[in-house]
């Protein structure tokens, strides 16, 4: 399995210019999904590769000195598309920037495609990384000692254990229509996470980029 830092870049503009820098300098290979293009050009950057089915840019905003796929598949979104075909050439993580912007709907979509997806997901966002987990699993992540901390089940979870924080919990099952952990917070440098079936979402707040969670290293 390839092992690079793979950024994938959509098309939300919460995100701010700063922090995306840093995140398209700290990954090795930048790929765009569609409209995702011109937050990278708006940053300095030129993508490796734009995806799409190119209803939100037209195809010819790609220049020469950059790499096209044009996928017009209806059943999946322009994320679905780019998660894809990241899992294609072999690639078994990703980290997904400009996921936040006016349109809810579209962010809860590319929640449900990470879900769906094969692949080692983390979402960077304005206030921090969201880290989508599925059971089952066992994982130690990085935080700042009281920074916000939040689990939240995307399916029923089961087993669920949360250290690290003020508020700990061992063997619970989490669902969304019961238990749930929103708005803890970190006490170590670290916070530990376990549970045997289901996904669940993770954000721990952070001002930086992080690759090691997925097994590639520090940025």
């Amino acid at each position: 399995m390839n092992q690079k830092k793979i950024l994938g870049v959509l098309a939300g503009d919460r995100m701010p210019m700063s922090i995306l820098v840093k995140w398209i300098e700290s990954a090795d290979l930048v790929i765009a999904a569609d409209a995702g293009m011109l937050r990278v050009l708006e940053a300095g950057f030129v993508p490796d590769l734009v995806i799409g089915d190119f209803d939100s840019i037209p195809i010819e905003l790609v220049s020469a000195n950059m790499k096209s796929v044009i996928d017009k598949t209806q059943e999946t979104t322009d994320c679905g598309k780019l998660l894809d075909y990241i899992e294609n050439k072999g690639f078994g993580s990703v980290s997904l920037v400009c996921a936040e912007g006016d349109l809810s709907d579209h962010f809860i979509d590319t929640v449900h495609c990470a879900v769906r997806s094969n692949l080692c997901v983390q979402i960077g966002l304005e206030r921090g990384i969201a880290y989508i987990l599925k059971g089952p699993i066992a994982k130690s992540l990085p935080a700042v000692p009281g920074n916000r901390v939040s689990l939240l089940p995307l399916e029923a979870v089961t087993n669920a254990s949360l250290s690290g924080v003020q508020w700990e919990f061992e063997g619970r099952d989490l669902s969304v229509r019961g238990f749930t952990s929103i708005s803890n917070s970190a006490t170590n440098s670290s916070v530990n996470v376990s549970f045997d079936e289901g996904s669940a979402y993770l954000f721990i707040e952070s001002n930086d980029p992080e690759w090691d969670s997925l097994g590639l290293g520090p940025a």
